[in-house]
């Protein structure tokens, strides 16, 4: 466990220290732990204190019977609240229109309430519900977005095929606005789109996808690949993954880097491990178990062999979640 940071030495606090007068008066003593008092109210206010994540789509169902639909993809409601005031997110939606809406309606979400909307990556699976999503929340709203979230994507086994959004941009206009960057982008205190994710563990790497870049047809790595970062009051991060395809490792640590926070309380998601090597699943559980997450929620791309080795290191902390798991951090 980290030590905790000297509030002291934050800037707002070196600010007012500056401005006390080597001998204070007790009026302007008084007037100086006011001030304090107002800075320490209005960090807390920033602060997220509790978050809650719906599943709208996964490939299965947390519940037989209950009207929902699972399809293979991933969509997830965010919802985020401070002291003052609550941040909706619609992560992803998903393979298709259809699922999506019929799983909002089924579980009562207040899509209508999205502040922003997230896409992980540009594979069908995440995207496709996008049009009917945009229609649903009825009012323009941010899509945040790695500029290659729309280049084209391709598998070739057992032959070439489109993986990508099934519709043209120009559909979005009508809706929303893209806002595409490279970097982190700050949805609202303590929120984070990653941006790009740096590769640096050296047994994560991407295979299988390919593009066409500048008239070439090459390996796509995914660079549009992203992850949801939030810091949470008293508990650390909570990381929230699409497929990972950077890594769970890079994803999790480039967090770590620009939210300036080592603590792990929860990290949810698809950790893309379905075909990975034996090799590639215990070193990626040795150093995911070292981080110490409280909840690790498994779902969508992570694979049955990767899933049983997690629960296996990690039995009172991973769970497999699904379509309809509401998770409350």
């Amino acid at each position: 466990m980290p030590l905790e940071a000297n509030p002291i030495q934050s800037p707002q606090y070196i600010c007012l220290l500056q401005t006390l007068p080597t001998t204070p008066t007790k009026e302007k003593d008084k007037s100086f732990k006011t001030r304090v008092k107002h800075t320490h109210t209005w960090e807390a206010n920033k602060i997220v204190q509790k978050l809650q994540i719906t599943v709208l789509v996964e490939d299965s169902l947390a519940k037989k019977n209950s009207g929902l639909k699972a399809q293979h993809g991933l969509s997830l409601f965010i919802q985020a609240t401070s002291r003052k005031t609550e941040t909706s997110i619609l992560m992803d939606t998903g393979p298709s229109g259809e699922a999506l809406i019929n799983n909002v309606e089924r579980l009562s979400v207040p899509l209508e309430e999205t502040d922003a909307i997230l896409l992980s990556h540009g594979h069908y699976d995440h995207v496709n519900g996008l049009i009917h999503a945009l229609k649903r929340i009825g009012k323009r709203v941010p899509i945040i977005a790695h500029p290659n979230v729309f280049s084209v994507k391709l598998k070739t086994k057992p032959k070439i095929r489109l993986i990508g959004a099934s519709f043209p941009t120009s559909e979005i206009e009508a809706y929303s606005t893209l806002v595409y960057a490279v970097n982190p982008v700050t949805i609202a205190e303590e929120i984070v789109a990653s941006g790009e994710i740096p590769r640096r563990t050296p047994y994560e790497h991407v295979e299988g996808f390919w593009t066409v870049t500048d008239n070439r047809f090459e390996k796509d790595l995914i660079l549009d690949d992203q992850a949801l970062y939030v810091k949470l009051e008293n508990k650390g991060l909570v990381v929230i993954t699409g497929c990972a395809h950077s890594g769970i490792i890079n994803t999790v640590k480039h967090a770590q880097k620009i939210m300036n926070e080592t603590r792990i309380h929860a990290v949810i998601g698809g950790f893309h491990l379905l075909n990975a090597s034996e090799d590639r699943i215990q070193k990626t559980t040795e150093e995911f178990t070292a981080l110490h997450p409280s909840y690790v929620g498994l779902c969508h791309c992570t694979g049955d062999e990767a899933a049983k080795a997690f629960k296996k290191a990690m039995p009172n902390v991973c769970h497999r979640i699904g379509t309809g798991d509401i998770i409350h951090l």
